[in-house]
């Protein structure tokens, strides 16, 4: 609910991506509304979702807030095979942005996310990963043509995998990966067909 734009780049990626080699993803977030409150959701046999935006200061800043739960162990307890009955699949998240015009030339803004998925396969394997992240963006206008973009990342995953079926050989596997980034955009438009980043 909260994505405004998804771009795909599957090859000739572009220099501020870095040195990736597969592909990259870019998703775009769409601010929250400043001028009053809206609230949209959605419920099925398997999830529910929420998201809820609204204006702090009006026409000034604006949060928007995005959760979603999976809630299909109920479905595994209606089935037959006793295996996947006593086995659970469960996943949620938590998504949320703020921002705030300071000036006509400075915005600040705070994003976060947060997700943990499970999946336990009856006293056999049990599988857990979580994901998260936050990012603070302030935006600077010197000019019409130059603008500057400066962002403080944190991200951080964390998968643990743990096999139970046999006493003998039960064993976990966990990893971590955390990143902690600073990096500094600049933008300038030379005319109207004509940019440097």
């Amino acid at each position: 609910d909260m994505i405004q734009d998804v771009t795909l780049y599957k090859s000739g990626i572009p220099a501020r991506y870095g040195g990736r080699i597969s592909s990259v993803m870019d998703i775009a977030l769409k601010e929250g509304t400043k001028e009053k409150v809206n609230v949209s959701g959605g419920i099925s046999p398997f999830m529910g979702r929420i998201m809820v935006e609204a204006p702090l200061l009006k026409k000034k800043s604006s949060f928007i807030l995005s959760a979603r739960s999976t809630f299909s162990d109920w479905i595994l307890k209606l089935l037959d095979d006793i295996k996947l009955k006593n086995s659970r699949a469960s996943f949620n998240d938590l998504q949320g942005l703020y921002t705030i015009d300071l000036n006509k030339k400075n915005s600040l803004s705070i994003s976060g996310y947060l997700s943990h998925d499970n999946f336990d396969y009856y006293r056999q394997n049990d599988m857990h990963y979580s994901n998260f992240s936050s990012t603070l963006r302030w935006r600077h206008s010197f000019s019409q043509k130059l603008i500057s973009q400066i962002s403080a990342i944190v991200s951080n995953y964390d998968y643990n995998l743990t096999t139970k079926d046999d006493s003998t050989t039960a064993n976990t596997l966990r990893y971590k990966l955390n990143q902690r980034i600073f990096r500094a955009d600049f933008t300038w438009y030379k005319d109207d067909r004509n940019k440097i980043e």
